[in-house]
């Protein structure tokens, strides 16, 4: 049998195989928002871009997302909140002036586990102290926008479905009485 070539692909046992099927699971799960990221780069086949390195490392992709999870932990022992988590994040991505994508990922997660937008922009003012006014006009100004729009987009939604509601309930109204 020849020798396999160096840098090939390996097949990950039976083990490993669902232990990287059970973190894509979470990763999913984690990263599915009520709001759709724009993308740079065509959509991998797993949607996160993890498919090539897990083809060569699985237990890099395995290691990394239990990490992760183990990190966002909110069950027994998580000492912070979700909100508080996605602040923190959200505070070393704008701190890191990370702007390829810019910090807006967790800036929305944040909202959706309860924060506002005037945390957001704390966070953001916080940033300075650490990095100077570059992290603000690097990252944290993106991060603040997109928290706005997008508690802005989940205000109107509410409004809408509190709106559809109330027209439903009318509707029922109105069709009962003129049953009687």
């Amino acid at each position: 049998m020849p020798a396999r070539a160096r840098g090939a692909t390996r097949r990950p046992t039976t083990a490993a195989s669902r232990e990287l099927a059970a973190a894509y699971r979470y990763s999913r799960s984690y990263y599915k928002l009520r709001h759709q990221e724009p993308r740079r780069e065509p959509r991998q086949k797993d949607g996160l871009g993890w498919e090539m390195l897990a083809r060569y490392r699985p237990e890099v992709v395995t290691g990394y997302l239990g990490l992760r999870q183990a990190a966002f932990n909110t069950g027994r022992g998580a000492a912070l909140t979700p909100r508080e988590k996605e602040l923190v994040i959200t505070a070393i991505e704008i701190a890191r002036t990370k702007v390829n994508q810019p910090p807006t990922f967790h800036a929305k997660k944040a909202i959706d586990a309860g924060a506002t937008v005037a945390e957001i922009a704390e966070v953001a003012a916080l940033c300075i102290l650490i990095g100077g006014m570059l992290t603000y006009q690097e990252a944290g100004k993106h991060a603040l926008r997109a928290a706005e729009e997008y508690a802005a987009q989940l205000e109107a939604a509410k409004g809408t479905r509190r709106r559809s509601a109330a027209q439903r309930t009318r509707a029922t109204r109105t069709t009962r009485s003129r049953a009687a």
